[in-house]
Protein backbone atom coordinates (compact mmCIF):
# COMPACT_ATOMS: atom_id res chain seq x y z
CA UNK A 1 0.00 0.00 0.00
CA UNK A 2 1.34 3.45 -0.85
CA UNK A 3 0.71 6.88 -0.47
CA UNK A 4 0.47 10.39 -2.60
CA UNK A 5 2.41 13.32 -3.04
CA UNK A 6 2.55 15.64 -5.19
CA UNK A 7 1.51 19.39 -6.09
CA UNK A 8 -1.20 21.71 -6.34
CA UNK A 9 -1.15 24.88 -7.88
CA UNK A 10 -4.25 27.52 -8.06
CA UNK A 11 -4.39 30.97 -9.21
CA UNK A 12 -7.26 32.45 -9.32
CA UNK A 13 -8.58 35.84 -10.63
CA UNK A 14 -12.20 37.23 -9.26
CA UNK A 15 -13.48 40.01 -6.83
CA UNK A 16 -12.52 40.44 -3.27
CA UNK A 17 -15.49 38.89 -2.46
CA UNK A 18 -15.34 35.75 -4.38
CA UNK A 19 -11.41 34.49 -3.52
CA UNK A 20 -12.25 35.09 0.39
CA UNK A 21 -15.23 32.85 -0.56
CA UNK A 22 -12.90 30.01 -2.43
CA UNK A 23 -10.12 31.12 0.33
CA UNK A 24 -12.84 29.54 2.74
CA UNK A 25 -13.73 26.83 0.64
CA UNK A 26 -10.53 25.61 0.36
CA UNK A 27 -9.91 25.78 4.35
CA UNK A 28 -13.02 23.79 4.58
CA UNK A 29 -12.03 21.44 1.64
CA UNK A 30 -9.28 19.95 4.41
CA UNK A 31 -11.22 19.42 7.58
CA UNK A 32 -8.77 18.78 9.56
CA UNK A 33 -5.66 21.32 8.57
CA UNK A 34 -3.37 22.76 10.82
CA UNK A 35 -2.53 25.68 7.94
CA UNK A 36 -4.33 27.93 6.48
CA UNK A 37 -5.27 27.52 2.40
CA UNK A 38 -4.28 31.48 1.49
CA UNK A 39 -4.20 32.20 -2.74
CA UNK A 40 -2.76 32.07 -4.74
CA UNK A 41 -1.69 28.20 -4.09
CA UNK A 42 1.70 26.84 -5.40
CA UNK A 43 2.55 23.66 -3.00
CA UNK A 44 4.76 20.72 -3.23
CA UNK A 45 3.59 18.04 -0.53
CA UNK A 46 5.76 14.92 0.28
CA UNK A 47 2.64 13.61 1.65
CA UNK A 48 -1.15 14.76 0.89
CA UNK A 49 -2.80 16.54 3.64
CA UNK A 50 -6.33 15.72 3.81
CA UNK A 51 -8.30 17.59 1.16
CA UNK A 52 -10.99 17.37 -0.98
CA UNK A 53 -8.99 18.37 -3.36
CA UNK A 54 -8.44 14.36 -4.12
CA UNK A 55 -12.13 13.75 -4.03
CA UNK A 56 -14.64 13.32 -1.80
CA UNK A 57 -13.54 12.16 2.04
CA UNK A 58 -14.44 9.68 4.31
CA UNK A 59 -15.10 10.74 7.88
CA UNK A 60 -14.13 7.10 9.99
CA UNK A 61 -15.32 5.79 13.58
CA UNK A 62 -12.68 8.09 15.20
CA UNK A 63 -13.93 11.04 13.93
CA UNK A 64 -11.38 11.93 11.87
CA UNK A 65 -11.50 11.80 7.82
CA UNK A 66 -9.25 10.04 5.56
CA UNK A 67 -8.44 9.64 1.78
CA UNK A 68 -10.26 6.85 0.32
CA UNK A 69 -8.49 3.91 -1.14
CA UNK A 70 -8.56 3.75 -4.89
CA UNK A 71 -8.37 6.45 -8.11
CA UNK A 72 -8.73 9.63 -6.11
CA UNK A 73 -12.01 11.59 -7.91
CA UNK A 74 -9.76 15.04 -8.39
CA UNK A 75 -11.62 15.92 -11.55
CA UNK A 76 -14.30 17.55 -8.79
CA UNK A 77 -12.59 19.92 -7.07
CA UNK A 78 -12.19 22.31 -10.70
CA UNK A 79 -15.80 21.16 -11.80
CA UNK A 80 -17.33 23.19 -8.27
CA UNK A 81 -14.67 26.00 -8.53
CA UNK A 82 -16.26 26.78 -11.88
CA UNK A 83 -19.84 26.53 -10.05
CA UNK A 84 -19.24 28.38 -7.55
CA UNK A 85 -17.51 31.18 -9.31
CA UNK A 86 -18.52 31.56 -12.79
CA UNK A 87 -18.21 35.06 -13.15
CA UNK A 88 -14.36 33.93 -12.01
CA UNK A 89 -11.58 32.60 -13.93
CA UNK A 90 -8.85 30.48 -12.82
CA UNK A 91 -6.03 27.83 -13.28
CA UNK A 92 -5.52 25.09 -11.47
CA UNK A 93 -3.32 21.81 -11.83
CA UNK A 94 -2.72 18.93 -9.77
CA UNK A 95 -0.40 15.98 -9.88
CA UNK A 96 -0.26 12.81 -7.85
CA UNK A 97 2.66 11.21 -7.92
CA UNK A 98 2.09 7.30 -6.04
CA UNK A 99 5.14 6.07 -3.91
CA UNK A 100 5.13 2.70 -5.41
CA UNK A 101 5.63 3.77 -8.89
CA UNK A 102 5.49 7.03 -11.01
CA UNK A 103 3.98 5.16 -13.90
CA UNK A 104 1.33 6.93 -15.37
CA UNK A 105 0.85 9.76 -12.63
CA UNK A 106 -1.70 11.79 -12.67
CA UNK A 107 -1.85 15.05 -13.78
CA UNK A 108 -4.84 16.90 -14.00
CA UNK A 109 -4.33 21.15 -15.47
CA UNK A 110 -8.32 22.95 -15.21
CA UNK A 111 -8.26 26.50 -17.42
CA UNK A 112 -11.50 27.91 -16.43
CA UNK A 113 -12.28 31.54 -18.54
CA UNK A 114 -15.10 33.01 -20.12
CA UNK A 115 -17.43 30.50 -18.86
CA UNK A 116 -15.88 27.84 -20.00
CA UNK A 117 -14.14 24.46 -18.07
CA UNK A 118 -11.40 23.26 -20.06
CA UNK A 119 -9.06 19.84 -18.24
CA UNK A 120 -6.51 17.97 -19.31
CA UNK A 121 -6.38 14.63 -17.80
CA UNK A 122 -3.11 13.31 -18.55
CA UNK A 123 -0.52 10.84 -17.48
CA UNK A 124 2.89 11.55 -16.62
CA UNK A 125 5.20 8.37 -17.20
CA UNK A 126 2.34 7.30 -19.51
CA UNK A 127 3.04 3.85 -20.37
CA UNK A 128 1.83 4.07 -23.84
CA UNK A 129 4.07 7.51 -24.19
CA UNK A 130 7.13 5.66 -24.37
CA UNK A 131 7.97 5.52 -27.95
CA UNK A 132 6.13 8.82 -28.55
CA UNK A 133 8.81 11.06 -25.96
CA UNK A 134 11.70 8.85 -27.66
CA UNK A 135 11.11 10.51 -31.13
CA UNK A 136 10.35 13.86 -29.27
CA UNK A 137 14.14 12.98 -27.77
CA UNK A 138 15.73 11.40 -31.10
CA UNK A 139 14.36 15.25 -32.68
CA UNK A 140 16.16 16.75 -30.37
CA UNK A 141 19.11 14.56 -30.48
CA UNK A 142 19.28 15.29 -34.32
CA UNK A 143 19.49 18.74 -34.15
CA UNK A 144 21.14 19.71 -30.02
CA UNK A 145 24.97 19.05 -29.42
CA UNK A 146 23.82 18.85 -25.86
CA UNK A 147 21.05 16.97 -26.34
CA UNK A 148 23.42 14.67 -28.43
CA UNK A 149 25.74 14.23 -25.22
CA UNK A 150 23.18 13.66 -22.72
CA UNK A 151 22.19 11.12 -25.08
CA UNK A 152 25.40 9.25 -25.57
CA UNK A 153 26.05 9.49 -21.83
CA UNK A 154 22.14 7.80 -21.70
CA UNK A 155 23.10 4.85 -23.89
CA UNK A 156 26.47 4.56 -22.51
CA UNK A 157 24.84 3.95 -18.91
CA UNK A 158 21.82 2.00 -20.83
CA UNK A 159 24.25 -0.30 -22.69
CA UNK A 160 21.48 -0.12 -26.01
CA UNK A 161 19.11 1.84 -27.27
CA UNK A 162 16.24 -0.55 -25.52
CA UNK A 163 16.85 -0.10 -22.21
CA UNK A 164 17.31 3.91 -22.58
CA UNK A 165 14.93 5.54 -19.92
CA UNK A 166 13.42 8.01 -22.79
CA UNK A 167 11.07 9.69 -19.52
CA UNK A 168 14.80 10.63 -17.73
CA UNK A 169 16.30 11.46 -20.67
CA UNK A 170 13.75 14.03 -21.39
CA UNK A 171 13.97 15.74 -17.66
CA UNK A 172 17.54 16.44 -18.97
CA UNK A 173 16.78 17.72 -22.77
CA UNK A 174 13.74 20.32 -21.40
CA UNK A 175 12.91 23.07 -18.66
CA UNK A 176 9.49 21.67 -18.42
CA UNK A 177 9.18 17.61 -18.80
CA UNK A 178 5.93 17.15 -17.24
CA UNK A 179 3.99 19.88 -19.56
CA UNK A 180 5.85 18.15 -22.54
CA UNK A 181 4.29 14.48 -21.64
CA UNK A 182 1.25 16.17 -20.84
CA UNK A 183 1.05 17.67 -24.01
CA UNK A 184 0.98 14.35 -25.43
CA UNK A 185 -3.10 14.43 -23.76
CA UNK A 186 -5.60 17.32 -25.26
CA UNK A 187 -8.12 19.81 -23.42
CA UNK A 188 -11.58 18.68 -23.54
CA UNK A 189 -14.30 21.26 -22.65
CA UNK A 190 -15.93 19.90 -19.41
CA UNK A 191 -19.20 21.56 -17.41
CA UNK A 192 -19.10 23.09 -14.37
CA UNK A 193 -21.02 21.52 -11.86
CA UNK A 194 -21.86 20.22 -8.09
CA UNK A 195 -21.88 17.45 -6.57
CA UNK A 196 -23.89 17.12 -3.83
CA UNK A 197 -22.35 13.36 -2.60
CA UNK A 198 -18.91 15.11 -3.07
CA UNK A 199 -19.95 18.14 -0.79
CA UNK A 200 -21.35 16.30 1.74
CA UNK A 201 -18.13 14.60 2.20
CA UNK A 202 -16.61 17.61 3.85
CA UNK A 203 -19.55 19.89 4.48
CA UNK A 204 -22.53 18.24 6.46
CA UNK A 205 -24.02 21.97 7.78
CA UNK A 206 -26.82 22.24 5.05
CA UNK A 207 -26.02 23.85 1.77
CA UNK A 208 -22.17 24.60 1.34
CA UNK A 209 -23.14 27.53 -1.30
CA UNK A 210 -25.86 29.11 1.54
CA UNK A 211 -22.90 28.83 3.92
CA UNK A 212 -20.22 30.30 2.09
CA UNK A 213 -22.67 33.52 1.78
CA UNK A 214 -23.71 33.71 5.14
CA UNK A 215 -20.09 33.74 5.83
CA UNK A 216 -19.46 36.85 3.91
CA UNK A 217 -22.91 38.67 4.89
CA UNK A 218 -21.41 38.24 9.03
CA UNK A 219 -18.19 40.15 7.29
CA UNK A 220 -20.50 43.11 6.00
CA UNK A 221 -19.27 42.80 2.52
CA UNK A 222 -20.74 45.15 0.12
CA UNK A 223 -20.20 43.22 -2.73
CA UNK A 224 -21.98 39.69 -1.39
CA UNK A 225 -25.19 41.26 -3.43
CA UNK A 226 -23.49 41.08 -7.07
CA UNK A 227 -22.27 37.55 -6.19
CA UNK A 228 -26.05 36.57 -5.40
CA UNK A 229 -27.73 38.26 -7.99
CA UNK A 230 -25.56 35.77 -10.34
CA UNK A 231 -27.53 33.00 -9.30
CA UNK A 232 -31.20 31.78 -8.08
CA UNK A 233 -31.31 30.96 -5.15
CA UNK A 234 -34.99 30.49 -3.65
CA UNK A 235 -36.68 32.85 -0.93
CA UNK A 236 -36.39 30.91 1.54
CA UNK A 237 -32.33 31.28 1.08
CA UNK A 238 -32.93 34.77 0.11
CA UNK A 239 -34.69 34.87 3.72
CA UNK A 240 -31.66 32.94 5.26
CA UNK A 241 -29.09 35.97 4.37
CA UNK A 242 -31.70 38.93 5.26
CA UNK A 243 -32.03 36.72 8.84
CA UNK A 244 -27.74 36.70 9.04
CA UNK A 245 -27.53 40.17 8.48
CA UNK A 246 -30.61 41.27 10.86
CA UNK A 247 -28.26 39.15 13.13
CA UNK A 248 -24.87 40.61 12.33
CA UNK A 249 -26.04 44.11 12.51
CA UNK A 250 -25.84 44.77 8.44
CA UNK A 251 -28.25 47.54 7.82
CA UNK A 252 -27.27 47.41 4.33
CA UNK A 253 -27.83 44.20 3.24
CA UNK A 254 -31.22 44.57 2.00
CA UNK A 255 -30.50 47.52 -0.43
CA UNK A 256 -27.54 45.27 -1.97
CA UNK A 257 -30.50 42.65 -2.77
CA UNK A 258 -32.79 44.90 -4.92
Amino acid sequence: MGYYSGSITLDFDGTNCEKQMMEKLLQMMEPEAEWEWTLPVNEDFDFYPTTALLGSLEKGDDGKYYIPYGIPQYTLAPKLFAALFPASKFSYSIILEYSVTLDDTPYLTAVYEDSKLMMRDSRLYGSGDKEKIAEICRKMIGTDSKAREKYEQALEEAGCEEDINWFFLLDGLVNDPYEMMASLYEYRKVPPSRNTEYENSFFTDGDLQEYLVGEQIKKHDTSIGEYIQQFSFTEEQIQKFKTIAAESNFPDFTDLML
